[in-house]
């Protein structure tokens, strides 16, 4: 999928990218001693699936993303908490809902996804960045910030 910048997306691409850029960022954001690990983060099953259907099949009792579909086509999305659905939402509210799962758990957030996590909190609720953070954090929240 190309993006042409000047055209508004529509809500499957925004979908679409608001899903891609959430995984893209497991990568970027890494911890350095750690594989990135997608299903602390999310599972992606086809189509034809139900969301309730695979909340009870998701190991992660932490917050984890369900996406339907494949990254390039999302269909519905939902966070999933101890194997039960807590919300069905729209790809863009993704960060905010998960982020929302966290705090109202009270749940620490996975080793390895720290700085995924620190960096949602930092663009989505405008938190400032911890003084004592990973340097992949740092410089990409600088990286951010010239842009």
């Amino acid at each position: 999928m190309s993006i042409d910048i000047n055209k508004d997306l529509d809500d499957s691409d925004a979908g679409s990218l608001t899903i891609k850029v959430l995984y893209s960022l497991v990568h970027i954001l890494k911890d350095h001693k750690t594989k990135p690990n997608h299903k602390k983060l999310m599972t992606i099953v086809p189509i034809a699936v139900k969301l309730d259907d695979v909340a009870a099949e998701v190991e992660e009792a932490a917050p984890t993303l369900v996406v339907t579909g494949t990254l390039n086509e999302v269909k519905e999305v939902g966070v999933v908490v101890e194997q039960a659905m807590l919300f069905k939402c729209t790809p863009v509210e993704v960060p905010v809902y998960l982020l929302a799962a966290y705090y109202a758990y009270n749940m620490q957030y996975p080793e390895g996804l720290e700085s995924f996590y620190m960096f949602l909190e930092h663009i989505v609720l405008e938190k400032a960045p911890p003084k004592k953070m990973p340097a992949n954090l740092a410089h990409f929240i600088t990286y951010i910030h010239s842009l």
